[in-house]
């Protein structure tokens, strides 16, 4: 009796049975079979780098060169920057801490952009950038002087004092009361307070804010202010 043959499995192709062959790690085609799939995938790597390396600094050229502001501090008396003692021509960076004793005073210029004067028993903390001066006051006294296009805050802890830069701003902020004691001396100038809307100064006029603002001592401080809303102190505010 004759037998039929089984019928034979179809064999996979030859580049299909291929992918079930454990590759020889070491042998030369397999090394050059990796070399020419891995040359293209870094060379695309590269050319994307290369890509969002070019948009980077188009999008800074557009946008323009910033410039780092610095100020210098001219000191009479003991006077402390960033916690230690600091003489007159000291660079003083955004950021910096400065303090002043119970009879110095300084004044940290800022070029085009103004000044800050710290009377005495002073401490506060300067931030500035090429538009705009902020300082925050913790103890004593600050006096504002900035240039039209910059603009100036002085906060503490009971109100914050600001002009928006549309025209030149000079304003005193004494907080030694307890209150906070402003002295507009140009127009512009705002009293923020954490409850009510904005109080909008004129030129010339001071007033006291904050708790303890009708305190004897703040009595005095007030009329100081006011001498020097007034012009009457012996200040020059225009060097």
């Amino acid at each position: 009796m004759n037998r039929r043959p089984s019928p034979r499995r179809p064999r996979a192709p030859r580049n299909v049975a291929r992918l079930f062959v454990r590759p020889n790690l070491s042998h030369p085609n397999f090394i050059r079979s990796l070399r020419n799939v891995t040359r293209p995938l870094v060379a695309l790597v590269l050319v994307s780098s290369l890509a969002g390396l070019t948009r980077t600094a188009a999008a800074d050229t557009a946008a323009g060169p910033r410039a780092l502001v610095l100020g210098e501090l001219s000191a009479a008396g003991g006077v402390r920057l960033d916690g230690r003692a600091a003489t007159s021509g000291v660079t003083v960076f955004s950021g910096s801490a400065v303090e002043t004793g119970e009879t110095s005073g300084a004044v940290v210029s800022l070029g085009a952009l103004g000044r800050v004067e710290l009377l005495p028993r002073t401490s506060v903390r300067l931030d500035f950038t090429a538009s705009r001066v902020a300082a925050r006051l913790e103890a004593g006294g600050v006096r504002l002087s900035t240039t039209a296009g910059v603009a100036a805050s002085v906060s503490t802890a009971d109100a914050e004092v600001f002009n928006d830069g549309r025209r030149p701003g000079l304003f005193l902020v004494d907080a030694t009361c307890g209150a906070t004691v402003v002295a507009a001396r140009s127009a512009g100038v705002e009293l923020r307070e954490a409850a009510g809307p904005p109080r909008a100064l004129a030129a010339g006029e001071s007033v006291a804010a904050g708790r303890g603002a009708h305190a004897a001592a703040c009595a005095d401080a007030l009329e100081v202010a006011r001498a020097s809303a007034q012009g009457d102190d012996d200040d020059d505010d225009d060097d």
